[in-house]
């Protein structure tokens, strides 16, 4: 059987609309075939002048849009998947904070889960919070780097320095924001906080694996004296 035929019962492909009591894998497919429609003209594939690709495809039915400025900075490959997702969320402000969560509906009270004296925002929960605060200052301290003290995404896309230095110093953000959250959930779940020195340490590890890990021989000489100097090395 023709995939389809039982549905179409013979009728035109390019005519055909799916009721609405058909299965919703159909329907979505029929949707599928009239969002295309429109890149057809009398059956030939007017997108690409080359043919009908399906990258192509993906392209023109996203459109055309803007390379955001933090895009560099939050799926750089220092950065591991985990973060680079949050990071993402963090950029778009999409990240599941107690304040975001009552913007929904839910029965949340909304106040900081790390410390209970004010609502739980991207920015209070990151840079405002006393324990956040505390991290941040215990990594200064040992990497003997200033991380931001807010709107980190400004800080990551305009940090001066080399190369080398941004892509450090933003995986020490990232890292910082990610183990944050972590003891933001695990404070719901375990009723308990790691200190925030000892979760300063496991950023400062976090990032000394990273760095013996990178294939160092396609830096150069300033980079790797850079490197070597680091305070946490």
């Amino acid at each position: 059987m023709v995939p389809g035929s039982f549905h179409m019962q013979g009728r035109d492909w390019q005519e055909y609309t799916a009721s609405t009591n058909s299965n919703w894998v159909w329907r979505r497919i029929c949707r599928v075939k009239q969002d295309l429609a429109a890149g057809y003209s009398q059956g030939i594939w007017k997108v690409q002048p080359s043919g009908y690709t399906p990258a192509g495809c993906y392209e023109w039915l996203r459109g055309a849009r803007t390379k955001v400025d933090w895009y560099a900075d939050v799926w750089d490959n220092w950065n591991p998947p985990k973060h680079r997702f949050m990071g993402w969320l963090i950029a778009h402000q999409s990240l599941h904070t107690n304040s975001r969560l009552r913007s929904f509906g839910m029965d949340v009270d909304g106040l900081c889960w790390l410390c209970g004296l004010a609502e739980e925002t991207q920015q209070y929960l990151f840079f405002d919070c006393a324990f956040s605060r505390r991290v941040i200052l215990s990594v200064n301290v040992r990497a003997g780097i200033k991380l931001p003290e807010s709107n980190v995404m400004h800080w990551c896309i305009h940090h001066p320095g080399l190369k080398i230095q941004r892509r450090v110093m933003n995986a020490l953000v990232m890292s910082t924001m990610y183990q944050v959250w972590q003891q933001r959930n695990k404070s719901r779940v375990e009723q308990m906080v790691t200190r925030p020195i000892l979760v300063a340490q496991m950023i400062i590890d976090d990032i000394k694996k990273r760095i013996h890990e990178r294939d160092k021989s396609k830096l150069k000489t300033h980079e790797l004296d850079w490197l070597g100097n680091l305070k946490f090395m």
